[in-house]
């Protein structure tokens, strides 16, 4: 052990320090760990509320057809979406979404104010790219 008071006091400090910092990070998972279970549990929810939408037909047939096959064990959302779900319902559901998609991005190309944060984005990661390749 150190002798010299100086010495013993900074190491103290450190250690209180030490402590605080430790105390703080499990606060902060803590915190984090609750807003993940907080998350999930308002999608649960949403997801659970989207669904029944689609069984009540609210969206239209082909999502009623699919959501249907879904709750059957027939297929499931990612099997839709990826294209390995090839029924007719399957189908049309992702034509509709590729042809909204695609309306979507022509509107959004026409719009000068996100044209504008776009191109602020892609400048702000090109820099942040610049600047992790600087400190390797």
């Amino acid at each position: 052990m150190a002798r010299n008071p100086g010495i013993r006091a900074a190491r103290e400090a450190t250690r209180r320090e030490t402590q605080d910092l430790i105390a703080t990070l499990r606060r902060e998972r803590d915190d984090l760990q609750r807003q993940r279970e907080a998350y999930r549990r308002q999608k649960a929810a949403r997801d659970a509320e989207r669904a029944e939408e689609r069984r009540r037909g609210d969206h239209g047939p082909d999502l009623q057809a699919v959501q249907r096959r879904i709750d059957a064990g027939q297929t499931t959302w990612d099997d839709v979406v990826a294209g390995r779900d090839d029924h007719p319902s399957a189908q049309a559901v992702r034509a509709n979404v590729t042809q909204n998609l695609d309306q979507l991005s022509r509107h959004l190309a026409d719009d000068p104010d996100f044209v504008r944060d776009a191109d602020a984005l892609r400048d702000l990661n090109d820099q942040i790219d610049r600047d992790s390749h600087r400190g390797r």
